[in-house]
């Protein structure tokens, strides 16, 4: 398998990962490629390959894409490790939740890296701006909220209120995406038991 050009192509391929690696003798067992599949579905991250994502600042939207199109490539190779029943040396050892929490950390440190990059080429009078952005749309509050309660990824949306019940999500904040990452984790395990 290969990154796809699109976002919610990527999620149609994390969903496929997921299924592999719950089934494929051998693979090692992982929650963690479900939840991409939710993150990037056209319901959350995926919105941006569609109509919806003009709601979204274009200067948020890209530092958005930048980001996802540079994490790819290492998770479908991720991927195909863990296919082959193998993990990188950082996750060796691990297994179940404790393996999925280490992967949203290990994708949370990449995140902060290509975020980081993608941020520092913007002019600095929108880079606070762009944080704000981007931190709205999981923060979301009001009429906003509902729409997204209507139409967006419900895993996603159950993950954002568990993980800040009271708000306050900071993209930017790595330590706030790793929550939202764990929470994702922990209601993927939930609906398993």
């Amino acid at each position: 398998m290969a990154p796809q050009s699109a976002i919610p192509l990527n999620s149609i391929k994390y969903g496929q990962m997921h299924e592999i690696l719950q089934t494929e003798e051998g693979a090692v067992r992982s929650h963690w490629f479900g939840a991409a599949a939710d993150v990037t579905s056209l319901d959350a991250l995926g919105a941006l390959d569609s109509p919806a994502g003009a709601l979204v600042d274009d200067a948020a939207a890209d530092v958005l894409r930048t980001v996802h199109h540079k994490l790819a490539p290492a998770n479908y190779t991720l991927f195909e490790q863990m296919r082959a029943g193998e993990l990188p040396d950082d996750l060796q050892g691990l297994s179940g939740k404790a393996l999925d929490y280490a992967l949203v950390e290990r994708e949370q440190a990449l995140v902060q890296q290509h975020y980081e990059a993608a941020v520092a080429k913007l002019p600095e009078a929108e880079r606070a701006a762009v944080a704000a952005e981007l931190s709205r749309l999981i923060d979301l509050d009001g009429v906003e909220e509902r729409i997204a309660d209507l139409l967006g990824d419900q895993g996603v949306r159950d993950a954002v209120d568990k993980a800040f019940p009271n708000g306050g999500f900071d993209f930017a904040n790595r330590a706030h995406r790793e929550a939202l990452g764990k929470a994702m984790i922990d209601l993927r395990y939930e609906a398993v038991r």
